[in-house]
């Protein structure tokens, strides 16, 4: 549902506008229904969202952390992993009270914080697992690169072309001890425009 009402509405923070239809069952191939709103389909994203934390409850101890601590945890969902999505939809619906507070209860967890610079240039480079910035990883196999084709226009090599570039304006604001330029910026590139930090 939170997907879909990405695409097709019109303001998510108008909980009158027209979303999507909530469909949480099945329906027969002849059934038609109208959209709901937006504010019905963020209802049925928080009920789906609690009613997923509560069904994986066993698996967690009474402090909602994984009975088993291996760094493998993170290929799968956990209460950290719904607290993330929970921040996020708040700030689709515009309540940013409530996404800094869920946030900021994932950023003083003591297995989550802001990486450092060469910590989160591993996330990229290596299978970093116990990176601070990591709550969620998705699992490939080595050879199954076929992921990075999604973000690539004419394929997933080194001479593939990026459909996300940043601007040069955005670029010259960032101080030469930012993080974010270690995943920008490549020494291989020629970048047109830049002003020393």
């Amino acid at each position: 549902h939170f997907e879909l009402i990405q695409y097709f509405a019109t303001n998510y923070q108008d909980l009158t506008a027209p979303g999507v239809i909530v469909m949480d069952f099945v329906p027969e191939v002849d059934q038609v229904f109208p959209r709901n709103t937006v504010g019905e389909v963020f209802q049925q994203i928080e009920s789906d969202l609690t009613q997923a934390a509560q069904l994986m409850g066993a698996e967690f101890n009474s402090l909602g952390e994984y009975t088993t601590v291996a760094e493998e945890s993170k290929f799968y969902i956990n209460p950290d992993v719904i607290t993330a999505m929970r921040a996020r939809v708040k700030l689709f619906e515009g309540n940013y009270t409530e996404a800094y507070t869920l946030a900021n209860s994932l950023l003083q967890n003591e297995n989550y914080g802001l990486s450092g610079y060469v910590e989160l240039g591993s996330l990229y480079e290596s299978d970093n697992l116990s990176a601070k910035e990591l709550i969620f990883a998705l699992s490939r196999r080595q050879g199954d690169n076929t992921i990075t084709s999604l973000w690539s226009a004419n394929g997933a090599g080194v001479n593939g072309s990026p459909f996300f570039e940043i601007s040069n304006g955005l670029l010259n604001i960032l101080p030469s001890s930012d993080v974010r330029r270690f995943i920008i910026l490549n020494t291989d590139n020629e970048i047109v425009g830049l002003n020393s930090p």
